[in-house]
């Protein structure tokens, strides 16, 4: 007896659904079952550097500079942007005389946004996602 397509999609559906209750019953999600490889679940700071908007988080260091980078900082809790954003102040502070203290007010945000958001991207790669809404979804509280 031959089945159509009709019958194979319903079948399809109903055999998801019985996934989904059989990961929901043994207390593993069934988006962790799906994500990137499939190997392992990611670990929620992961997730969180992978929710980071990098547009708005490259505008907010332009335009915030050290509170942003202390926001984000303490949102994902990855602190090496605001620690390598303090040495490049450092940095050039020397040559603030020079130039005014240009580099010292540009150097800084650049460093900290440039390092948060190739982390991001990073981690977004490591999960297997491409945008920020679907490491939101993946944030279980």
């Amino acid at each position: 007896m031959s089945k159509t397509i009709d019958e194979l999609q319903q079948e399809l559906e109903s055999l998801k659904l019985q996934r989904e209750i059989d990961a929901l019953k043994s207390g593993t999600s069934p988006e962790s079952t799906t994500v990137g490889s499939g190997k392992q679940k990611p670990t929620r700071h992961e997730v969180k550097l992978a929710a980071v908007r990098q547009v708005i988080c490259g505008f907010s260091h332009g335009l915030f500079g050290p509170i942003s980078s202390i926001y984000y900082a303490a949102r994902t809790n990855y602190w090496l942007p605001t620690l390598a954003a303090t040495g490049a102040f450092a940095l050039s502070v020397p040559v603030a005389l020079i130039d005014f203290g240009f580099t010292a007010a540009v150097a800084p945000p650049i460093t900290s946004a440039a390092l948060f958001i190739s982390k991001s991207g990073e981690a977004r790669r490591k999960i297997g996602i491409t945008q920020p809404e679907q490491a939101d979804a993946l944030i279980t509280f």
